[in-house]
């Protein structure tokens, strides 16, 4: 299976396992069209809550490992910057096929403290950038592979939800 479909099956399990939640808890949940433009606008989904719209970045990784793989160039040759870099979504939702588990953040603030703003220097700098290697492909892709827990400590809240939390339709977390 080639890296395309490799990430593609993944992406298609994460789907299946949150879309119904996404749906039960917000008043609308539409996927964005494929398209450069506007996945840097809204990432991948647009939800609706309270009438107003938010999008929402989504990534999918087959193993939960304690960190997350964030994307500094999507294609370095090309001079290509990742989704860390150019996602202008409102949220970023991280989930873990093995363990069914969905992390969501607030992307501003997770681009804030990689990249550094109001005074602070970029903590992702910290983290050795690395190639992506689970997957060969033509592209090229580096991002820095980072602690959850590192991320928390540094005052960033990160919601977590299990499948069991999934399966209710009201969380007050």
């Amino acid at each position: 299976m080639n890296a395309f479909r490799q990430a593609s099956e993944i992406e298609r399990i994460a789907k299946v396992e949150l879309m119904p939640w996404f749906l039960m808890r917000t008043e609308r949940a539409d996927e964005v069209p494929p398209g450069l433009f506007l996945q840097k606008l809204a990432g991948d989904y647009v939800v609706t809550l309270a009438g107003k719209q938010y999008g929402l970045e989504i990534k999918a990784e087959e193993r939960h490992t304690g960190n997350w793989y964030l994307e500094t160039w999507s294609n370095l040759p090309e001079l290509n910057p990742g989704w860390m870099v150019t996602s202008r979504a409102d949220w970023l939702a991280y989930f873990f096929c093995d363990v069914r588990v969905l992390y969501i953040t607030n992307m501003r603030q997770l681009q804030s403290w990689a990249f550094g703003a109001n005074g602070k220097p970029g903590q992702i700098y910290n983290y050795p950038e690395k190639q992506q290697s689970k997957y060969a492909q033509l592209n090229y892709t580096t991002g820095r592979v980072v602690p959850i827990s590192e991320i928390q400590r540094a005052g960033l809240q990160i919601k977590k939800f299990t499948a069991e939390d999934r399966k209710q339709p009201h969380l007050t977390n």
